[in-house]
């Protein structure tokens, strides 16, 4: 999955935004700064501004 749909996923911030942090250096995956569209892998560790950041697994559907 790409790095700003996994940050939009997460709710931490629209697909835009995530290209925004990006480009400031905010976001690092397994310890290397990213990239606009670097590849997250299942298992990679992904922090913004040095905090993890986490997908849900589990899809909540509000009708």
């Amino acid at each position: 999955m790409r790095i700003n749909k996994y940050l939009s996923t997460s709710g931490k911030t629209s697909r835009r935004g995530a290209d925004k942090l990006i480009e400031a250096g905010k976001v690092t995956i397994n310890g290397k700064p990213a990239e606009i569209g670097s590849q997250v892998e299942p298992g990679d560790d992904v922090r913004l501004n040095g905090e993890p950041v986490r997908v849900a697994r589990e899809n909540v559907y509000i009708a």
